[in-house]
């Protein structure tokens, strides 16, 4: 993703190697990575998506939350399909859109929180506030991922929260972040029931 990019890492590849982006309308993540020197980019769209060989296929969408820089894709790999959102916000109509369209998946990848600057950074809140409004944008986030699950209803579901990692002044921003921890996502699907695409009563979660 282009608020992913980092041309120190990229440094490390070889400028021919295959490099699979999302067609995006205003592709500037095409255009920085060919400033680069890489030499192979390849655009996926969500209609036809992108040959892989050998069966295998992958489809990338614009995310409907993020349109400059997300996006979310499927790989249909060995005649499993896998849905990977990255760290798209939640659109409902969008996972609706995606669950007729790939109507039986074998893994969803979703995220249970997503970093953001709110609230730990914004300087007009209390500590008390920002407590606060962390913990409304935990369960905000996990109810966000239940819902995706009830929708999609895949066999199994990877959900996965973003990390972060502040120095100096920044770490008292690590109480606030509102991302929910591994124990906490866990307790939260105990008691949270949810389907997969077979009708069982508890998709596995892993």
């Amino acid at each position: 993703h282009p608020d992913h990019f980092d041309p120190d890492t990229l440094a490390a590849f070889p400028k021919d190697i295959p490099i699979v982006i999302c067609n995006w309308p205003d592709n500037f993540l095409a255009r920085g990575l060919k400033s680069h020197g890489f030499t192979d980019v390849r655009l996926v769209d969500w209609e036809h998506g992108l040959d892989l060989g050998h069966g295998d296929h992958v489809w990338s969408k614009v995310s409907a939350a993020y349109t400059d820089v997300d996006s979310m894709s499927v790989f249909r790999i060995d005649g499993r399909s896998c849905l990977n959102t990255n760290d798209c916000g939640f659109v409902e109509e969008e996972m609706r859109g995606v669950k007729e369209r790939f109507p039986n998946l074998d893994l969803a990848l979703l995220p249970a929180s997503l970093v953001g600057p709110y609230p730990q950074f914004y300087t007009n809140l209390t500590d008390g506030e920002k407590s606060t409004e962390a913990e409304r944008k935990k369960q905000r986030n996990l109810n966000n991922l239940l819902t995706q699950i009830h929708i999609l209803k895949p066999k199994v579901t990877i959900p996965f929260g973003g990390g972060v990692l502040y120095g100096g002044r920044k770490t008292a921003g690590y109480l606030y972040t509102g991302v929910a921890s591994h124990e906490e996502t866990k307790t939260y699907f105990a008691a949270h029931p949810v389907e997969n695409n077979a009708g069982s009563a508890r998709a596995r979660l892993a």
